[in-house]
């Protein structure tokens, strides 16, 4: 085990803090942005019939006298993106901030006492 002598010790804890409170300030300040992208299919504007007959109906019945319908037609489909950002929270930067600087003082004041 290593023999730490109280000063040690401190110095060693008040470092350790502060790294923890810069590490608490750069993840406040951080944004994110979250993308999200739906596809949106366009209108049906027809159907091409089992022999082959172009149909512009699109309801119940088209392609009735053609052997029915082969596939459907549909217009230009679009797609939309939104996005969240989530903002920083400057409560917990500035009270990261306030708590590296009060153990920065601690530190100084240890290692003062060291010599």
């Amino acid at each position: 085990m290593i023999n730490l002598k109280k000063n040690h010790k401190s110095i060693l804890f008040y470092s350790l803090g502060i790294i923890f409170s810069l590490f608490i300030v750069a993840n406040s300040l951080r944004t994110t942005t979250i993308e999200d992208t739906v596809y949106i299919s366009g209108p049906r504007i027809g159907a091409i019939c089992k022999d082959g007959w172009r149909s512009y109906s699109t309801g119940s019945g088209t392609c009735s006298n053609h052997g029915g319908v082969d596939y459907w037609l549909y217009g230009p489909s679009r797609t939309i993106t939104e996005y969240e950002v989530t903002e920083p929270n400057y409560f917990f930067a500035l009270l990261g901030t306030a708590s590296s600087v009060f153990l920065s003082f601690k530190l100084i004041k240890s290692v003062k006492e060291l010599y």
